[in-house]
């Protein structure tokens, strides 16, 4: 048997409206949390393309790391070789010889 008195309907009609009240604020807050998953998922597809982009420059740049390397090491050896010939020459060492006493007689330089 329903109870139809004034006051039990009032306390329906306001527990009606506190229920709608209710559900109108957890729709807000799904549709929040929803707003934030949506903004999250751009985020992390934003930091996994800059991931990408940063291992592919790491891998850039390790790639002309070792080009430099090749590059230093084949200057070093230019270097040593030329200077050993340059110093070590037998034959070098008579041509600077005969230039220096050429410029010697040039500029006026007695030959001791």
């Amino acid at each position: 048997m329903v109870d139809y008195r004034p006051d039990v309907m009032m306390r329906l009609e306001r527990l009606e409206t506190d229920v709608s009240e209710i559900k109108g604020t957890l729709v807000q807050i799904a549709n929040i949390l929803v707003g934030h998953s949506d903004r999250m998922d751009a985020m992390q597809r934003s930091m996994d393309a800059m991931q990408q982009s940063m291992s592919a420059m790491q891998q850039s740049m390790s790639a002309m790391q070792q080009g430099m390397q090749s590059v230093v090491g084949r200057l070093d050896r230019l270097i040593e070789v030329t200077i050993r010939d340059r110093t070590q020459g037998v034959e070098r060492m008579g041509d600077v010889e005969r230039r220096l006493a050429r410029l010697e007689e040039h500029v006026g330089i007695p030959r001791a």
